[in-house]
C-alpha cells in the first residue's frame, strides 16, 4: 500500500499524472532512438522532449518549431564559426561572442517563442562550436547529432 500523503498527492490531479508520466516516458524513448541510431549526445532528445512538451498541442507545436529554426541556424553558424576559424582560437571566440550577442539582442526584441529560438540559437551555436574545437572535422557530425534529437523530441507527441 501506499503512505497516505503519496495516495492522496496522486489522487489529486490524475490528467497531470498521466501528462507527466507520458513525458517521462517519451523522454526516455527519444534517448533510446537517439542511441539505436548511434547519434552523439543522444541525450539531448530526452532533455528536448522535457522542455518542449506543453499541455496543449498548439503550444507544443509552436515551441517546437522555434527550438527547431534555433537549433539548426545555430548549428549552422557553430560550423561556419569553426570553417572560418578552426586555426584560430581568438577569432572564432570573437565570432561566437558576436553571434551570442546578436542572438540576446534579438530574443529581447522579439516575444513567446521566437525569443526562445534565438537564445537557442546562441547558445547551440556555442556548443556546437566549442564541444570539440581541437578536432573541428567531427563540428558536422556534432552538429547534426543536435539537430536530429531536436528533430526526435519534436516529432513526440503528448498525450490527448
Amino acid at each position: 500500500m501506499l503512505p497516505t500523503g503519496l495516495r492522496s498527492f496522486l489522487e489529486r490531479d490524475p490528467p497531470r499524472l498521466r501528462f507527466g508520466l507520458a513525458t517521462a516516458a517519451a523522454a526516455w524513448l527519444a534517448i533510446v532512438l537517439a542511441a539505436a541510431l548511434d547519434l552523439p549526445n543522444g541525450h539531448w532528445a530526452g532533455v528536448t522532449v522535457l522542455t518542449v512538451w506543453q499541455p496543449t498541442r498548439g503550444l507544443l507545436f509552436e515551441k517546437c518549431l522555434w527550438r527547431l529554426v534555433g537549433t539548426t541556424a545555430g548549428a549552422l553558424v557553430g560550423i561556419g564559426l569553426l570553417a572560418a576559424f578552426a586555426t584560430h582560437p581568438a577569432a572564432a571566440l570573437v565570432g561566437l561572442t558576436a553571434w551570442l550577442a546578436c542572438c540576446a539582442g534579438m530574443s529581447a526584441l522579439v516575444r513567446h517563442f521566437r525569443s526562445y529560438g534565438a537564445v537557442l540559437a546562441g547558445y547551440t551555436c556555442a556548443i556546437v562550436a566549442l564541444i570539440d574545437f581541437d578536432h573541428p572535422a567531427s563540428v558536422q557530425h556534432i552538429a547534426f547529432g543536435r539537430i536530429a534529437c531536436t528533430v526526435i523530441a519534436a516529432s513526440s507527441r503528448p498525450p490527448p
